[in-house]
């Protein structure tokens, strides 16, 4: 049930609890009315001629929460689904950004690192986002060494480790 549906029948239970109240309000007072006509007191000090007993503006009282209550489940709006991004800057697979623009990694840089670290940062720049658990299953190398690897271009500026659940997911950095 949606909370729509509950403050609809939340209203229906009000209008049944008021109809309810309503009639032994109703009952009370004819029974005071014939009560009054025996007793001897006034009637301003007399207990049997009051309008409404205080039983009865307690149940109104419950009444109106309960009505004020389901009108508000009722025009209470559906929170809208948020979009939830698994990281600020990851890009689509084939590693390009928004604005089609490869992350810039001059080739002076790449003649630095060596043949592992080559290819692991080919793999991370050919899916633009990737779990350091596939990158060590499609490198071929070991969970430690891949690990290293990534520290090492890491603290270079090349890639970015962001922690998801129990995994990394390893990114390009925006140069």
């Amino acid at each position: 049930m949606n909370k729509r549906q509950i403050g609809l029948v939340i209203i229906a239970l009000a209008v049944v609890l008021f109809l309810v109240t309503l009639s032994l309000t109703l009952y009370t007072n004819s029974l005071n009315k014939i009560l009054h006509q025996s007793c001897n007191l006034p009637a301003e000090v007399c207990p049997f001629n009051k309008a409404v007993p205080n039983q009865s503006i307690i149940g109104f009282t419950i009444v109106a929460l309960f009505v004020i209550l389901g009108i508000y489940l009722v025009l209470q709006k559906e929170p809208k689904l948020k979009e939830v991004k698994l990281a600020g800057n990851v890009r689509p697979k084939n590693g390009r950004d928004a604005s089609n623009s490869k992350p810039k990694i001059s080739p002076q840089d790449l003649k630095e690192l060596k043949s592992e670290e080559k290819k692991i940062l080919g793999l991370v720049t050919d899916e633009g986002a990737i779990f350091q658990a596939a990158l060590v299953e499609k490198s071929g190398l070991s969970k430690v060494k891949v690990t290293r690897i990534l520290d090492t271009l890491e603290g270079k500026g090349f890639i970015e480790r962001k922690r998801r659940g129990m995994s990394n997911v390893v990114i390009l950095k925006n140069s």
